[in-house]
């Protein structure tokens, strides 16, 4: 996982390797020993690449969604934007992401010190822009979400800003 992470991170698209990877992943079912975190990698790596195989992503998504719960929040935007910009996000993983968000203190750091949704935005774009096209679907879990953006990254940020002035 962390040699496909690093060629995707420069852009370095090594068809053999992917495909191979692709194949072991699917066909030896490699995806189900591997770590929640390192599933994350992985899924990162294939949409960086623009891998053209819908099937790696389906695959990763659902063994992501088993492990979801031993996620630090990054991984899970950091899988979320991967699907989503992939195209591969469907609204049954959206409903999942948004569901482990809402159920997290996100005021809090994550106690393993990658940070909680509070400690950082990134998290949250990833999730709002991947899921956000599901938002009729989700229905109140979308008005949740949004609302506790607002309230823990938006109005803040606002505050700040205005105190520069």
């Amino acid at each position: 996982s962390q040699l496909l992470w690093s060629l995707a991170k420069v852009w370095w698209r090594d068809e053999a390797l992917f495909a191979e990877a692709s194949r072991e992943m699917i066909d030896g079912g490699r995806y189900r020993t591997m770590h929640a975190q390192d599933l994350g990698c992985v899924l990162w790596a294939f949409a960086m690449v623009q891998w053209p195989e819908p099937r790696i992503f389906e695959v990763l998504a659902r063994a992501a969604q088993a492990h979801i719960h031993t996620l630090k929040p990054l991984d899970v935007g950091n899988i979320a934007w991967a699907l989503g910009a992939s195209g591969q996000l469907d609204k049954d993983t959206a409903r999942v992401i948004t569901e482990y968000v809402l159920m997290h203190d996100m005021t809090q750091a994550d106690s393993d010190g990658g940070g909680g949704f509070g400690a950082t935005a990134d998290g949250w774009v990833h999730v709002l822009s991947a899921v956000g096209r599901f938002h009729h679907e989700l229905g109140e879990l979308w008005d949740r979400l949004s609302g506790r953006f607002e309230t823990l990254v938006l109005l803040p940020l606002s505050q700040h800003l205005h105190a520069l002035e």
